[in-house]
């Protein structure tokens, strides 16, 4: 019984996955869509999704230039572990962004993209 309980379990997990991630493309990108890496410079150069812009949350420069993005477009943000995305996609929900997805790691933004990981 306990033997097909944990089968049960591991085939629930493998069906499932981890995270919720998605190794397909389900996130349209929109011709006015921008792709935010909130991560530190030096993250992002070792890895960012395609065409993405870096805007570094805890480097002061989010809080500088988010107010001159346009509040208009679909903004698409992600980090490493996915706290500092939730924090940037607060900040732009809060001040008038209504087009925001929080996409948290750069694997999961890649996946659901479909966007290649680049390096500088």
């Amino acid at each position: 019984m306990i033997k097909k309980i944990f089968v049960g379990a591991v085939a629930l997990i493998a069906l499932v996955g981890c995270g919720g991630s998605s190794t397909t493309s389900d996130v349209a990108i929109k011709a006015d869509s921008v792709i935010i890496d909130v991560r530190t410079p030096a993250e992002f150069a070792d890895g960012h999704v395609e065409g993405a812009i870096n805007m570094d949350l805890e480097g002061g420069v989010f809080e500088a230039e988010f107010a001159n993005l346009d509040p208009s477009k679909s903004y698409i943000v992600y980090c490493r572990t996915g706290r500092r995305s939730g924090v940037a996609h607060s900040i732009l929900k809060d001040n008038g962004f209504t087009d925001v997805i929080d996409l948290e790691t750069l694997d999961n933004a890649a996946n659901k993209t479909g966007l290649p990981v680049v390096t500088n």
